[in-house]
């Protein structure tokens, strides 16, 4: 293969993935807006202001670019709030185990942690509203579509592994209920408020919740 082919065949492939990439974010959309039912090759081909041919061409059954769709959103999930989560454990790991075993150190990295996720959680809201409609979407599809199963399995392992490693840090013997019980509350904080307005939004109140569970999860008193 000569040298322009190749770079001919590069920038085919490149022009290809960004055509998928752009057809599976505007499928993420779509389904967050109008559900499952309502998307369709038609309503994602309008949406990204593409030809239909297109959507047919890459995913030429519809359930195939739902469940990549799926996918792609739970892996961009998961991507977001990782640094997050590492400055978390930067605060965390600043402080050696006997300090940690301590009351005053504790309480001090309870509110960094508070105001560390509370911040997060008010902004996700307020930013990624699709990204959190596509999530409940795709636990609420799984009822109808078994092929959904591992996915939505492997997304809340994936989110429950960084709330497990946070629990083992004060309470080893009971960290697996406890990360169950973190995930449980950033998850219901995040649907709960989702149908609010910027303007109602309360980020104090995100802050009170977050800061009860931290508070039980590292042996505080309230």
């Amino acid at each position: 293969m000569s040298e322009a082919t190749e770079s001919t065949t590069v920038k085919r492939r490149s022009k290809g993935e960004k055509t998928r990439a752009l057809i599976l974010k505007s499928a993420i959309e779509v389904l967050a807006h109008n559900g499952v039912k309502g998307t369709t090759h038609r309503a994602v081909a309008a949406h990204a202001n593409i030809q239909l041919s297109l959507t047919t061409y890459y995913f030429k059954d519809i359930q195939e670019l739902v469940y990549e769709a799926f996918l792609l959103s739970s892996k961009k999930a998961v991507e977001n709030i990782t640094p997050t989560w590492d400055r978390l454990f930067e605060e965390i790991e600043s402080h050696d185990k006997t300090s940690l075993r301590k009351m005053t150190v504790k309480q001090d990295l309870c509110n960094k942690l508070t105001d560390l996720a509370a911040e997060y959680l008010y902004n996700k809201i307020i930013a990624d509203p699709i990204e959190l409609s596509a999530e409940q979407l795709m636990f609420a599809e799984a009822n109808f579509n078994p092929k959904l199963l591992p996915v939505i399995e492997h997304h809340r392992q994936e989110l429950l592994k960084p709330c497990l490693k946070f629990c083992r840090y004060f309470n080893k013997k009971s960290a697996e209920v406890d990360a169950d019980i973190m995930l449980t509350v950033f998850s219901q904080l995040e649907y709960r408020n989702l149908s609010l307005t910027p303007e109602e939004l309360s980020l104090e109140h995100i802050r009170t919740i977050t800061h009860r569970m931290f508070a039980m999860l590292m042996r505080l008193k309230p």
